[in-house]
């Protein structure tokens, strides 16, 4: 009996497993309007920049006289406009590889090599110190684009276009789930799950593109991404390739280690949380003064958290619910089975009766009810980006190796749980996607995590 297609669970190590490839000639298109989109909205972003660039710099900034401001503000609009294309041709508009860190690194890259081109332009032409504005403004445009692609406009593209590349999950059962709950959470994959195998599973078969019906084995068919099983690995610890002379070793190491990439994070939490608090203060002001005018009680919540190397620390949050949110929360599960059910899976209800009417829905759907957590990002007990960290009774329904894996790293304000599934995830997905991160942190993950953030807010996905 052969087995139709499906992203559900079933029983696929015990039957024939035929992955029949969907039509590609509408997937290709949209792959390549994927593409096409991103590229021509960077573009455009580059040259309407450029031309506001050009019309500041130099002749309302420079000095008149500045002879050689004309050859570096060419260069740097020629750079300006050529990112676009040296972005197209490293594939970082396309589904799927290279992940979203890589991309970011990249990106950075990129715009490091054409600011020091431009830099060293205006010091060999003696602009002067004047003429360093020019390759400065590239740098601080570039990376302003780069943020703002990579966190608003892909994700809205990959929505819009459903760029997922089709995807068969090789490997034994746990880690299928695993790579079936990474990509189907909306994480930066660019995957969509097909079907699952095992892999000594010798059913697996891939129809014949001539289209005689003719089984052919999956090794020589069109299989567009694998995932295969990982080893075993250290907590925290990420795995990389190596040739070894011939040899593929398999090096475990772990970033969380390296002191100056911690450094360069602590630095990068400190500076971004000092400047959201001075941006976000008339916000907050507003939020304090909403909250006293419609609901009694006070304007600040906080909680005992588990931080890391398992320590506790006080959260803080503006308070979104009754003043006698626990015993109005027991209540209405006593009486409410679907709820309880509810509350089991996610610890959270889409509709909880605790949340004040109004405002206190507004801030938790906008998140805003956390901008409080900047104050523990600044006394250290958090980081912007990290596990969420998850009240006692929520953390104790993980497995014991995940928790000591979750208090290897300080908590986040955001995180890939929260950009990708957020409330919708259950503990499994919850897990998978923590997990990753934490195995697999770096610091170009974290910026594009925070530039994706925003964008997650403002969908409101999974937000309650």
């Amino acid at each position: 009996m052969t087995q139709a297609l499906s992203t559900e669970d079933r029983a696929i190590d015990q039957e024939p497993v035929v992955v029949a490839e969907r039509p590609a000639q509408g997937r290709r298109a949209r792959y390549g309007l994927f593409q096409v989109s991103q590229f021509g909205i960077e573009l455009t972003m580059m040259a309407t920049l450029t031309a506001l660039v050009s019309w500041l710099l130099p002749s309302r900034i420079l000095p008149a006289d500045l002879g050689s401001a004309t050859a570096v503000q060419s260069g740097v609009m020629a750079v300006l406009l050529l990112l676009p294309v040296w972005h197209l041709a490293q594939g970082l508009y396309r589904s799927g590889a290279p992940v979203a860190a890589v991309r970011v690194q990249r990106r950075l890259a990129a715009v490091a090599a054409a600011f020091s081109l431009v830099a060293a332009q205006a010091v060999l032409t003696s602009s002067g110190p004047a003429g360093l504005l020019l390759p400065l403004t590239l740098l601080l445009v570039s990376l302003t684009v780069g943020l703002v692609m990579e966190g608003m406009v892909r994700p809205m593209l990959a929505g819009l276009f459903r760029a997922r590349v089709p995807t068969l999950l090789l490997g034994d059962t746990g880690f299928r789930q695993t790579g079936a709950d990474l990509l189907t959470a909306g994480a930066d994959f660019g995957g969509m799950v097909l079907a699952r195998a095992s892999m000594d599973d010798t059913s697996l078969s891939w129809p014949d593109p001539a289209g005689r019906g003719k089984a052919m084995p999956a090794a020589t068919g069109p299989v567009t991404a694998v995932l295969l099983p990982a080893p075993a690995r250290p907590d925290g610890a990420i795995m990389d390739l190596h040739d070894l002379g011939g040899f593929v070793g398999l090096v475990y190491r772990r970033r969380q280690a390296n002191p100056v990439a911690m450094a360069v994070k602590i630095a990068l939490d400190k500076l971004v949380a000092g400047t959201a608090l001075l941006a976000f203060l008339p916000a907050l002001l507003a939020i304090m003064a909403a909250l006293k005018l419609t609901s009694p009680g006070p304007v600040f919540y906080s909680q005992t958290r588990i931080g890391q190397h398992g320590r506790p620390f006080r959260m803080w949050k503006f308070r979104t619910m009754r003043v006698d949110a626990e015993q109005h929360l027991q209540a209405y599960l006593d009486t409410n089975p679907d709820a309880l059910q509810e509350w089991k899976t996610y610890f959270k209800l889409k509709k909880d009766p605790r949340i004040i009417p109004g405002v206190g829905s507004f801030l938790r759907r906008s998140s805003l009810d956390e901008l409080p957590q900047l104050f523990n990002v600044l006394n250290g007990s958090m980081s912007l980006v990290g596990p969420r960290p998850f009240p006692t009774y929520h953390l104790d329904q993980f497995p014991q190796d995940f928790q000591r894996l979750r208090a290897t790293v300080r908590p986040g304000m955001t995180g890939f749980w929260q950009i990708s599934a957020r409330s919708d995830g259950d503990l499994r997905v919850q897990e998978a996607l923590d997990s990753y991160y934490i195995r697999n942190w770096s610091i170009w993950l974290d910026l594009h995590i925070i530039a994706t953030t925003p964008y997650a807010m403002l969908a409101s996905k999974g937000a309650y």
